[in-house]
């Protein structure tokens, strides 16, 4: 093997180490939270931050303007040395006080056209970088149209680099638009191959190091980190379906392509620029692991502010959980809800419990666990209804008479086309001038009248009867539907034997208009969709008497008059929509709710001045149909705790909505096997809706997707623009987490509180790789909540007792706060 040959084959692998290291963003249509650091998780939390902030000048921790208003409101001087002693520092309070109001600004790793537009007079000519971004941008946009292909996506969009070189080369714009002659010629010459590419450019910039070139190429993939997450997506999809994707290492061609461009177009044609282009580039490229450290000292401090915000809530968070409840309720309860975990449910699930101690309510996954795509009947598409770390097992089809069916698809169809037309880039500025007055006059309707909105294919027919099938089209059989039953019971904590006579299985989900992250205010766990269908689906699989009769002969029967019923929680509205009969008495339990519900939410939404419970009604109603309202609902904002116990444990505690609530009992789960399902999906579930948010409120210009009303949609669904180009735009807008006057979002890691013995949590962390590098490597902390009421913190394979409050605090005072 040559030289060259050994270049290229070492340079592709750490290209691909660098490809390995982006993480997926989900389209608007099933948009879910991401953990963006999720594809880092293997290495510590602090080591990431200071790569990406060296890297691409982007924040993973809160400001130092964040802490300065949480000190001594929040963060006390006890929190900081607890900080400092835990992670075996001995920095002192003032010095830690002090360093909030010093510059702290290092140096940052510089790309090509980074250092190309150091010499160049931004004043008079457009900056390279704002040009590559743009045309790039734009190229993807237009190149990443298909959304459902057979096959795999690395087949449908195989001709990535080459798309992208073709299309470049025909546009003669380029040398006038950056005032550059001979930069056409430098496309020309570009290999026509992606691998070609890099080897090329490799050699061009002598990055022979396979460290350096990791970072090099992390660094360019992380200047289009909105369309490499796209890529990493469609990679993720290919992945579930055990297919090869190289399509990363293609976009990354795209960008350095570019590299290589400017670099001998300087060379060329500006001899002096070139040269101090190259010395910075190489001194650049021998400083690499210098620079990383120097990032990681300029953290230290913030790292010890943000386990101090981290220590005071989860101070204040213990102490309420070790304030709850002791003994389980012995009583048969008159009322089971299983809610979905989402902490939009623990608010209503305390007001529903507070209408009668006779009410039980449960928290699991919401997707309730049925592993199914749902097809709509006379449709062949198919939609994904379970967390996205899944694959789907199964099919759902409701069974709906044809009759009932056929007019609603036609009337369907016709909204869908218009919707399409409306949304279509070209309809920007041409589809009100082709319709005219009509239009206008439904700007005024939506204005003063507005309609309810809602995804097309959950206003399609749907009856309480269901068709399940494997992926290949076989009907499940009678066993596979019974252990599907008694998985989700189990799931529920439903497996004790204890039935009300009435069993809500209520799902979630959003509603709101004119806006493009709407899925993200619906069920992560399924898939960005409502809740509907699997709700619909489990309420009718455990009604059915052969399945009942089987779950009898498993051990564990369900009373004759037990019925359950599905449900779909509105987390806008806080209504409820029942798929069943309800009994009266019920459903006066879950009005009292909803209203109870709707007047803690109106004081974060500046309603506190309504009095009437029907007028708070009409206006939650209104907020969720009014087409310019930028903050429908709050979302999962200030998530902070994952808990899985036994609701009995935190019965009455006001969690003030911050916290996923799954039901667990390690009594009834000799063989672990809940406890595992439970630490490898649902909590890293939870991490990630926790991350996302935590990502998008340190850093929204780079993980966030900005000011909501710039928002304009890339063809449908792909994702959206902030104002009409740039990077695709990923994660929670400002809208999402900032009332215009505060955070309502606090950026903390999520706390993980679980009962169950110690052998028990070590033994899924031990198994479990991600779990593990989630809880060693700090991107979420790991408690063992005993049933005597102490807690201890599970880390790097050592259980570590919780200490308690360093100031004299009453417990009930701290509850009360």
């Amino acid at each position: 093997m040559t030289r060259n040959d050994l270049l290229k084959e070492t340079g592709l692998e750490a290209v691909d180490k660098a490809c390995a290291l982006i993480a997926p963003t989900w389209p608007l249509d099933e948009l879910v939270a991401v953990n963006p650091w999720w594809e880092m998780r293997d290495l510590p939390f602090t080591e990431v931050s200071a790569r990406i902030s060296a890297l691409r000048r982007a924040s993973c921790l809160p400001d130092r303007f964040y802490f300065k208003r949480l000190w001594q409101d929040v963060i006390r001087a006890e929190h900081l040395s607890r900080a400092c002693e835990e992670k075996g520092r001995e920095d002192r309070v003032e010095e830690l006080v002090r360093f909030l109001t010093e510059d702290n600004e290092r140096a940052h790793w510089h790309n090509i056209s980074d250092l190309v537009d150091s010499g160049r007079d931004l004043e008079r000519r457009m900056a390279w970088r704002m040009e590559i971004h743009h045309q790039i941008s734009q190229f993807c946009a237009d190149f990443f149209r298909v959304k459902e292909v057979s096959g795999s996506y690395d087949e449908a969009y195989s001709g990535l680099y080459a798309e992208w070189l073709a299309t470049t080369r025909q546009d003669m714009g380029l040398e006038i638009l950056m005032a550059e002659d001979g930069l056409t010629a430098q496309f020309d010459r570009l290999p026509q191959s992606a691998d070609a590419l890099i080897a090329e450019a490799i050699a061009a910039f002598g990055v022979e190091d396979s460290r350096a070139l990791e970072t090099y190429a992390h660094a360019l993939l992380l200047d289009m980190n909105g369309w490499a997450s796209w890529v990493a997506y469609l990679r993720w999809q290919d992945r579930l379906h055990e297919h090869d994707n190289g399509l990363m290492r293609q976009f990354l061609a795209i960008r350095m392509a570019w590299e290589l461009v400017l670099w001998r177009h300087v060379q060329e044609t500006n001899a002096d620029l070139f040269a101090d282009i190259k010395v910075h580039w190489f001194r650049q490229l021998n400083s690499i692991e210098a620079l990383y450290r120097a990032h990681q000292r300029s953290q230290a401090k913030l790292w010890i502010w943000l386990r101090a915000a981290e220590l005071a809530y989860q101070d204040r968070a213990i102490a309420i959980l070790q304030a709850g409840s002791t003994q389980k309720s012995s009583e048969r309860p008159l009322l089971q809800a299983a809610f979905c975990i989402d902490v939009r449910s623990e608010v209503i699930r305390r007001n529903l419990e507070q209408q009668d101690p006779r009410i039980q309510t449960l928290g699991m996954g919401g997707f309730f666990g049925m592993p199914v795509a749902y097809q709509p009947s006379k449709l062949n598409r198919l939609r994904p209804q379970l967390p996205v770390l899944l694959r789907e097992q199964m099919v759902v089809r409701p069974q709906v008479p044809e009759e009932r069916l056929d007019g609603v698809l036609l009337k369907k169809a016709r909204k869908a086309r218009w919707i399409e037309w409306t949304i279509a880039p070209p309809a920007m500025f041409t589809m009100v001038e082709a319709v005219g007055v009509q239009y206008l006059y439904k700007m005024i309707r939506n204005s003063f009248f507005p309609e309810k909105c809602a995804n097309p294919i959950d206003q399609l027919p749907v009856e309480d009867a269901f068709e399940l099938l494997h992926v290949d089209g076989r009907p499940l059989a009678l066993d596979e539907k019974v252990s599907l039953a008694k998985g989700a019971l189990e799931v529920m904590g439903l497996n004790d034997g204890v039935f009300a006579p009435t069993v809500m299985i209520v799902g979630h989900g959003s509603s709101s208009c004119n806006n493009p992250h709407a899925s993200s205010l619906d069920c992560g766990a399924c898939g960005g969709q409502t809740g509907e269908i699997n709700a619909r689906l489990v309420a009718w699989l455990l009604n059915q008497s052969d399945v009942r009769e089987g779950l009898a002969a498993a051990g564990m029967p369900i009373p004759p008059d037990t019925r359950f019923i599905g449900a779909l929680h509105n987390t806008t509205t806080d209504e409820f929509t029942f798929y069943g009969d309800v009994p009266d008495q019920v459903r006066g339990w879950f009005e009292g709710a909803s209203d109870l519900t709707r007047r803690a939410r109106a004081l974060t939404l500046g309603y506190e001045q309504i009095q009437s419970s029907q007028s708070l009604r009409d206006t939650f109603v209104h907020r969720s149909r009014d087409w310019s309202q930028v903050r429908p609902e709050w979302g999962l904002a200030g998530n902070a705790a994952f808990i899985a116990a036994p609701r009995w444990r935190t019965r009455g505690l006001d969690l003030q909505g911050r916290a996923f609530l799954h039901d667990y009992d390690h009594e009834q789960d000799l063989e672990r096997a809940v406890i595992t399902n439970i630490m490898t999906a649902p909590m890293v579930v939870a991490s990630w809706i926790n991350l996302q948010y935590y990502a998008s409120t340190c850093d929204n210009d780079f993980y966030g997707s900005g000011n909501k009303v710039l928002h304009n949609v890339v063809d449908g669904d792909v994702g959206v623009f902030e104002g009409n180009g740039g990077d695709l735009r990923i994660g929670l807008s400002m809208q999402s987490l900032h009332d215009g006057q505060r955070w309502i979002h606090e950026p903390l890691r999520l706390s993980v509180f679980i009962d169950a013995p110690q052998e028990a949590i070590a033994a899924v962390v031990a198994e479990h790789a991600d779990v593990r590098h989630l809880i060693d490597n700090e991107w979420i902390y790991c408690f063992r909540w005993a049933r005597t009421g102490e807690v201890e913190r599970y880390y790097q394979g050592k259980w570590l007792p919780w200490q308690p409050l360093e100031t004299a605090s009453d417990v009930q005072q701290i509850v009360n706060a």
